[in-house]
């Protein structure tokens, strides 16, 4: 470029116009790669802090059922009640044997 006055303005060479604007890119590109992470980051701390709340309840239901008593026999889980009636059949077995009854 010139001026009126006849020197001219120093201009840019396209090589260091195009590093400028690569280096420009790179760091561009760096910052949308970062961006990218620490999104990620985010989304993996949120599931696993949903995870683990979720883990804590399944917990607490479990030693809830596990501490769960009730307060009259005969009341509880079927298995419970199925164990205990076969126990009271082993007894009657047993005690007829020893009276002398044949079943």
């Amino acid at each position: 470029m010139t001026i009126a006055s006849g020197w001219a303005l120093p201009t840019r060479s396209k090589a260091c116009a195009t590093e400028r604007q690569r280096k420009e890119g790179e760091q561009h590109m760096a910052y949308e790669i970062l961006t990218v992470a620490i999104a990620a980051l985010a989304a993996v701390a949120i599931v696993t802090m949903a995870a683990l709340r979720g883990w804590q309840g399944y917990l607490a239901l479990r030693m809830q059922e596990i501490g769960h008593t009730d307060s009259r026999p005969g009341e509880g889980m079927p298995a419970a009640r199925i164990e205990l009636a076969d126990l009271k059949e082993r007894v009657r077995q047993l005690e007829a044997i020893a009276a002398g009854v044949e079943l």
